[in-house]
C-alpha cells in the first residue's frame, strides 16, 4: 500500500473521530509539505468525501451527519470504492447505473464527482488508454506533465509542460484541455498525438475553467479562439434557400 494511500486513511480516521485537524497538524504528523496536505484533502473531496473547514472550531470536519461507519466495509474499502467510482462512473449509462446501485446497497453518500472528466459511453482505444490513465491521475492530483506533442497541421514535434484540467471525447477522438506553458494559455490537445509523457514533480493551482461552459460553445473539437459571424448564402434553386440569410456564430480554431 502506498504512503499516499496510508496518509489518506489517516486523515479519514481523524475526521471520523472528530479530532481537531489543521493543515499544520497534518504536516507535522504525516511529515509532508503544506502543498501535499492540500493535495491530499482535494483528493478526498474529489473522491466524494464531504470535507469542509469549520471556522468556529478552526478544524477540518465531515459535514454534519456524515460518518464512515458503513455495513461490511472498512475505511480502506470505502476509499477504494470512491476512487473507482470517480474513475468509472461516466463510462456509459449501464456502468453509472451499476455503480449507483452498489453505492445504494452499501449506503455510501452520493455526491457529484470528477468535474474534470467529460465522457461519453465509448471506451478509449488501446492506443491512448495508457496516456488517458496517466493524465487522469495528473488531473486529480493537480500535477504538471511534460509531453512530446506532434502538431495536427504542421506535424512539428515539440516538448511542452502542461497543466491538465479535463479531457473529453468528441468527433471520434479523446481530447485534453490544459494550460500550455509554451503558449501561455489554455489549449486543446489530441491524446493520440501525444508521443510521450511524464509526470513532473511540480503541482499547479487549477484555473477557473468550467468544462460545461467551454464545451457548450464548441465547434467540433475546437474550443476558444476568436468568434466569427458566418453568413450562408443559398441559391434560389437550393432546397435550403430562405428569403433572408442564415447567420451562424462559430468559434475559431484552437490548435495546440
Amino acid at each position: 500500500m502506498s504512503y499516499k494511500f496510508d496518509s489518506l486513511i489517516t486523515i479519514l480516521n481523524k475526521l471520523d473521530r472528530g479530532e481537531s485537524i489543521t493543515v499544520h497538524s497534518l504536516m507535522d504528523e504525516l511529515e509532508v509539505s503544506e502543498r501535499t496536505v492540500h493535495r491530499y484533502l482535494q483528493t478526498l473531496e474529489v473522491a466524494g468525501f464531504p470535507i469542509h473547514f469549520d471556522r468556529v472550531r478552526s478544524s477540518y470536519r465531515f459535514v454534519q451527519g456524515f460518518n464512515l461507519r458503513k455495513p461490511n466495509l472498512t475505511i480502506e474499502e470505502q476509499l477504494a470504492f470512491a476512487l473507482a467510482q470517480s474513475a468509472l462512473k461516466n463510462f456509459g449509462a449501464g456502468m453509472e447505473d451499476s455503480l449507483e446501485s452498489i453505492a445504494s446497497k452499501l449506503a455510501i453518500t452520493q455526491k457529484p464527482i470528477n468535474n474534470h472528466i467529460i465522457l461519453k459511453p465509448e471506451r478509449p482505444s488501446s492506443a491512448v488508454e495508457g496516456v488517458l490513465q496517466k493524465i487522469h491521475h495528473a488531473c486529480i492530483n493537480f500535477q504538471s506533465v511534460e509531453i512530446h506533442y506532434k502538431s495536427l497541421y504542421t506535424h512539428e514535434e515539440t516538448i511542452r509542460t502542461i497543466d491538465p484540467h479535463y479531457f473529453f471525447y468528441a468527433d471520434g477522438s479523446w481530447m485534453l484541455r490544459a494550460f500550455c506553458h509554451l503558449r501561455n494559455e489554455m489549449r486543446t490537445f489530441a491524446l493520440d498525438r501525444i508521443l510521450a509523457l511524464k509526470k513532473l514533480g511540480d503541482y499547479f493551482l487549477p484555473r477557473k475553467v468550467t468544462p460545461e461552459d467551454e464545451l457548450s460553445s464548441t465547434f467540433g473539437v475546437w474550443i476558444g479562439g476568436r468568434v466569427y459571424n458566418i453568413v450562408l448564402h443559398f441559391d434560389k434553386d437550393c432546397p435550403l434557400y430562405q428569403p433572408q440569410d442564415v447567420a451562424l456564430k462559430s468559434g475559431g480554431k484552437d490548435t495546440a
